[in-house]
């Protein structure tokens, strides 16, 4: 689940408004595309490929259930681009169609986020997106129907830099999940954000395929102990746990939740993780680089082996 509200976080720190601005300079490209579930059904808001039908008939997140978050510098309002490049628009009669590329007034929403993290989108009429199977509306007072949770369409795994310490999370031999490496390489420096439809909350799993939980401990399947809410606060983000507390690095980096508040300690980065691979020779010799030079002893003939 994600969080975009002014209380609770923002996706950029502003003395009043609780929505987002200057969006194409504080987002990455990798947390632009996203998925609405819908918070009463559990079904993707889609556009079907012909005939631009909008639909919240989705149950995974595919082509159709993409939508691009655009907003133009100065302008508090968003836009959500389809597939197919098309705009998400509803007229004065709270009527929702999706087949037109050109942006005007009836194509911008703004975002209320929230306590728990879901996403009501208020059209330039102030009315509420919602809706079930094919009958999508904009009505005046927003019911479950008219709430979403958030999913980002962006690769599962990730590195996970803590901004203060300057550290990127990792696995230790000890078991433990611990913000201490300086260069995520490896796949003990392999996160991943495990979606759980269901609640529209993430997991956050070690390549040893074991859950964070809020106290620290990695658990062999997700519990509501190990589900967070993602906030954004411009470019980083920060994990609320089921009892309102931020995920920290503490003592040696050790990751658990303690404090219900966001600081400079409470909030992380995404970043790409960049395939890795051994290359290994005719004579059964693997690449080494040592000291930043080249091993000599080492022949490299292609092809090679990846593993």
């Amino acid at each position: 689940m994600l969080s975009y509200a002014r209380e609770h976080c923002a996706f950029i720190d502003l003395p009043a408004d609780p929505i987002l601005t200057h969006f194409q300079d504080s987002v990455t490209d990798m947390m632009r595309k996203i998925g609405l579930v819908n918070a009463d059904s559990s079904k993707y808001l889609t556009l079907e490929t012909f005939g631009f039908k909008l639909n919240v008939d989705g149950v995974s997140l595919r082509k159709k259930q993409i939508w691009t978050l655009e907003q133009e510098q100065g302008d508090a309002t968003i836009y959500l681009k389809s597939h197919s490049g098309t705009y998400l628009s509803s007229d004065r009669k709270g009527n929702v169609t999706c087949d037109s590329n050109e942006k005007d007034n009836e194509k911008k929403f703004t975002i209320e986020s929230q306590a728990d993290g879901k996403w009501a989108l208020k059209n330039f009429y102030n009315e509420y997106l919602g809706g079930k199977t094919d009958e999508l509306r904009c009505v005046s007072r927003p019911s479950k129907s008219e709430y979403w949770f958030v999913h980002l369409a962006m690769h599962p795994q990730v590195n996970l830099l803590h901004v203060k310490r300057k550290r990127y999370a990792h696995l230790t031999q000890n078991g433990e999940l611990r913000v201490s490496e300086t260069i995520p390489w490896g796949a003990d420096a392999l996160i991943t954000l495990s979606f759980v439809q269901e609640k529209g909350k993430y997991a956050l799993v070690t390549s040893s395929n074991k859950y964070l939980s809020r106290d620290g401990s990695l658990l062999d399947g997700p519990t509501d102990d190990s589900l967070f809410t993602i906030e954004f606060h411009d470019n980083q983000v920060a994990f609320r746990d089921s009892q309102g507390k931020y995920l920290t690095a503490v003592g040696q980096g050790n990751m658990q939740s303690k404090l219900s508040k966001v600081g400079q300690d409470e909030v992380f980065k995404f970043e790409d993780s960049p395939p890795q691979c051994s290359l290994i020779g005719h004579n059964d010799r693997k690449v080494s680089i040592k000291q930043g030079r080249r091993n000599a002893s080492f022949k490299i003939i292609l092809p090679c082996s990846i593993i």
